[in-house]
């Protein structure tokens, strides 16, 4: 159980995803257990469409990173701005295994084709569910069609 206003961050890597259309729901209070003003409110689903990603070229993927405090870094050496980023945090870590795999990994910001700045690193520290959404939206507004995304 979570006081009001509390966060909770979960990791998870979906491997070998098959091609074609997927849909991932965020659900809080599943189960109905704690008490709410509205029990509307705590299901967000994403709706996606993953290529093969078992083919294809390898040169370049976008990596986002979500989340609050421990996707940030919060506490670590280096953590600074209002997020408390860190580069000691664990999406650093992924960035540098996915080099091992792509020529180019588009993380924590890359130039789009029009010159605007992509953000990838969005995790920051203390935000709530309604900034999550924010986050996971801001994604999918940014998926690229010549590309494999990773969240």
């Amino acid at each position: 159980m979570f006081a009001a206003g509390a966060t909770d961050t979960h990791d998870h890597i979906w491997k070998n995803p098959s091609a074609g259309k997927h849909k991932l729901e965020f659900i809080a209070d599943f189960d109905k257990q704690k008490s709410e003003s509205n029990e509307n409110n705590n299901r967000f689903t994403l709706t996606f469409t993953a290529d093969n990603c078992a083919t294809g070229s390898k040169s370049e993927i976008d990596y986002f990173a979500l989340g609050d405090s421990v996707a940030s870094g919060h506490g670590l050496a280096g953590a600074t701005g209002e997020c408390f980023r860190s580069n000691k945090a664990y999406p650093y870590t992924v960035r540098d295994a996915l080099k091992m795999r792509y020529q180019k990994v588009n993380f924590p910001t890359h130039k789009a084709a029009d010159g605007s700045v992509v953000r990838h690193h969005l995790a920051c520290s203390g935000d709530k569910v309604g900034n999550l959404i924010n986050q996971v939206n801001y994604v999918r507004d940014h998926l690229s069609a010549d590309h494999p995304t990773l969240v």
